[in-house]
């Protein structure tokens, strides 16, 4: 199928998502493989390239390289689809739908290089979003909920083998088990470093609920295929447990290094963990 070649996609090339789905229009025959370039190459070689580099930080760009004309975010990524599905472009136009893609877009947007942890190239230039403290607080808010759920949920599969050791456990004490340690971490960010808190913040709320995808990702498989006995559930729960801390312990040694934090912050986010875990394990149950 023939695709447009007098479009220009510009993407943030130190975002792994907007790598990943830009490529994908090239994949699906949407866009021609030179029509997809990053914001960084193209400023550099060309700064009056995009009207409002300033928009461009937040909202993709689209340039109409016959026209001049500059499209951003949902009406870029909706122009690109509708040389297809030329259908699309109604609904796009409906208030009530437009609103609801407008703040998604935005909630992904300004939330993107914290999702993907991944640190700006020396020598590039800036394209990533600017602090937006409501859609900032807005994902941690939803992550934190989700990782409640993920942490109840992980305490039901996980309690006839817990209660077999301590009898008053409740799937609800998981959240204390869980998540003392990183509301602990939270606060003493919050009160020492006010510049960096609401990023790291949001990176914690990103780990937390990743951690526990992995957790119950093992989890679910193991005691699904193993004997329902105490010690094939205790040698599940460790394999499980063991594999999410290692995936966050991993990924936030990482993301400390893209937010520019010391990693004395990693000794205190494992500390914080374990004291909280054997912690409440010795207040409530022992």
């Amino acid at each position: 199928m023939k695709t447009p070649d007098h479009y220009l996609l510009l993407f943030d090339g130190a975002c792994p998502f907007c790598r990943w789905y830009s490529l994908q229009f090239v994949n699906w025959k949407f866009l021609a493989p030179e029509s997809r370039q990053t914001l960084q190459s193209a400023l550099s070689s060309n700064p009056g390239i995009i009207p409002d580099p300033e928009r461009a930080r937040h909202e993709i760009p689209l340039l109409d390289r016959q026209t001049g004309r500059v499209l951003y975010g949902i009406d870029a990524l909706s122009a690109i689809l509708a040389y297809r599905w030329n259908w699309i472009r109604i609904p796009v136009q409906w208030k009530w739908v437009r609103w609801i893609l407008q703040q998604l877009y935005m909630f992904i947007s300004f939330n993107r290089r914290i999702i993907a942890g991944e640190r700006l190239q020396s020598g590039a230039c800036e394209c990533g979003p600017t602090r937006h403290p409501g859609y900032q607080w807005t994902f941690i808010v939803v992550m934190a909920l989700t990782s409640v759920f993920l942490s109840l949920w992980f305490g039901h599969i996980t309690a006839p083998v817990i209660q077999g050791f301590f009898p008053s456990f409740l799937p609800i004490h998981t959240l204390l088990l869980v998540g003392t340690g990183w509301a602990l971490q939270g606060l003493a960010i919050w009160f020492t470093t006010p510049k960096k808190r609401l990023a790291y913040i949001g990176t914690l709320s990103t780990l937390a609920f990743t951690g526990l995808l992995v957790l119950i990702g093992v989890a679910i498989p193991l005691f699904s295929l193993f004997p329902a006995t105490l010690v094939w559930g205790c040698m599940n729960l460790l394999i499980s447990v063991s594999a999410s801390f290692i995936f966050m312990w991993s990924q936030h040694r990482k993301r400390l290094r893209s937010l520019c934090l010391n990693q004395t912050w990693h000794l205190t986010w494992t500390f914080n963990l374990w004291l909280s875990l054997f912690g409440w394990v010795g207040l409530l149950f022992l």
